[in-house]
């Protein structure tokens, strides 16, 4: 079945990861078990059980950490929002929403190398975390490793191949890495669509990014169609590369 995308949705998202779903939540860490059938008195529980306890003690203080960062972010309070962050990352260093939550601040923030870091100890919890292989794509490109960033957006599409943004995003990371063709394939997903959802048939910024990409293959035509197109969809920034290239 395919799904139609919301064009406030992907405009919000592009304007960079502040605009992601900003709150993925992984699956809560297990409660404490009993060791045998039935509820055991204290008396009976073993070493592990103990040690299961505080660990499940441990993360709830830590998503308490979490979500009182999230309200300081609502509040604008950026400083104190982080330092609940990373008091989460202490109390639970295996907290998965509490790398996330500070590499996307960081990244919100311009501080890219912290960002990156975080979002790699992330990576390494979980390597298919969709939301945080999204987000260290847009820190690697935010840094010009196109590379990096092609790798982890196609980590997304390999997992949610509905992600139309994930494919828009490889797309300029492509074309900047000087991918051509692979820019062109990504950008002719999102216009067109796949068998996951339907083409973003009046998105003015991908004509536009197409276009460019058909420039930078010598396929003249082709581009100016795609600006024109843009033009039409109200985007009159296409007015100049039609000016400059098109006859």
């Amino acid at each position: 079945m395919k799904h139609k995308i919301s064009l406030l949705f992907l405009t919000c998202a592009l304007m960079g990861a502040s605009c992601l779903p900003k709150r993925p939540h992984v699956e809560e860490k297990p409660v404490a078990r009993n060791t045998g059938e039935g509820i055991q008195d204290s008396a009976s529980h073993t070493a592990a059980d103990t040690f299961d306890l505080n660990d499940a003690k441990k993360a709830s203080t830590a998503d308490s950490f979490i979500e009182s960062g999230r309200n300081k972010l609502e509040q604008e309070n950026f400083q104190g929002a982080q330092q609940d962050f990373s008091k989460a990352i202490e109390l639970d260093p295996a907290n998965e929403n509490a790398y996330f939550e500070r590499a996307q601040l960081n990244y919100d923030l311009k501080n890219y190398q912290a960002a990156q870091g975080d979002a790699a100890t992330l990576l390494r919890l979980n390597p298919d975390h969709v939301a945080g292989n999204f987000l260290s794509g847009e820190v690697k490109f935010a840094m010009k490793d196109y590379s990096g960033a092609i790798q982890d957006f196609s980590v997304v599409i390999d997992n949610t191949p509905e992600d139309v943004i994930a494919f828009y995003r490889r797309g300029l990371a492509r074309s900047a890495a000087g991918d051509h063709t692979g820019a062109l394939q990504d950008y002719n997903v999102v216009l067109n669509g796949n068998e996951y959802f339907e083409g973003l048939t009046e998105y003015a910024a991908g004509y536009i990014s197409r276009g460019n990409t058909y420039n930078k293959l010598k396929m003249v035509p082709n581009a100016c169609a795609d600006w024109q197109k843009a033009l039409s969809l109200g985007d009159e920034s296409a007015n100049e590369l039609l000016k400059k290239h098109c006859k």
